[in-house]
């Protein structure tokens, strides 16, 4: 299959996702998590899969508040009101998605990473595995939306979740109900934005050098990720 790679991670910002781009890669994702349930359950060492997102939101959920209060007094962000009720209400969810169940989850979901068919159908070809895990099929969703450089700006989001839901129906004949899957992917935005904060707190606080791509990426993410935050604190 003809394949053409969207392009280095750097030169995307110019390169916004399109609605018949996203396609190919919502085929691939829902071909992936489909199968990737029965894979996770058939692994019998798991320990070089890419560490939860949950286990790490726990482990840091009490010093989130403060690293938000840094990122204020350094004037980089606005104050969130609500962040205390947003990490109380996605640990207050079960580990797995509601009404969903754990898979393989590629966790690194950008343009970067998905070569595109050339003639705009059939599957995507993914690359870049390194964090690989495992975890509701949502957080890959979730990642598809939290993009630097507003990258998935000109996709209607929830049409983009439709489509991905009805490839899975088409593979798997049965999926979770429409309320099922909204209660799963909001907790896993919750979760892959707070996730995120320590990331970022560290990228902006202590930033990469002036004319970087790296220092162009953090900038725009952080912007994305602020407002994805104040979105879900509002909820």
């Amino acid at each position: 299959i003809g394949v053409r790679l969207v392009g280095s991670e750097m030169c995307i910002r110019d390169r916004p996702w399109g609605a018949a781009e996203l396609r190919p890669i919502l085929a691939t994702y829902a071909a992936f998590h489909a199968r990737g349930a029965v894979t996770l359950a058939a692994l019998d060492d798991r320990a070089w899969l890419f560490p939860a997102y949950r286990t790490r939101v726990e482990s840091v959920a009490a010093g989130l508040p403060a690293l938000v209060e840094s990122l204020v007094a350094a004037g980089i962000w606005s104050p969130l009101p609500g962040l205390g009720a947003l990490i109380a209400r996605t640990l207050r969810e079960p580990a797995d998605a509601p009404g969903g169940r754990a898979t393989l989850v590629h966790n690194d979901v950008t343009p970067a990473n998905a070569g595109l068919p050339r003639d705009g159908r059939g599957l995507a070809l993914l690359v870049d595995w390194e964090m690989v895990g495992s975890g509701p099929a949502e957080l890959d969703l979730a990642y598809m939306f939290l993009q630097p450089f507003d990258n998935a700006r000109g996709v209607d989001r929830q049409a983009a979740l439709d489509w991905y839901w009805a490839a899975r129906q088409g593979l798997e004949g049965r999926i979770p109900s429409a309320v099922e899957r909204a209660a799963a992917q909001e907790y896993a935005d919750g979760l892959l934005a707070l996730w995120l904060i320590p990331v970022a707190a560290r990228r902006l606080l202590t930033p990469f050098p002036p004319g970087s791509g790296a220092r162009a990426y953090w900038d725009s993410m952080s912007h994305v990720l602020e407002r994805r935050l104040r979105e879900l604190c509002h909820r």
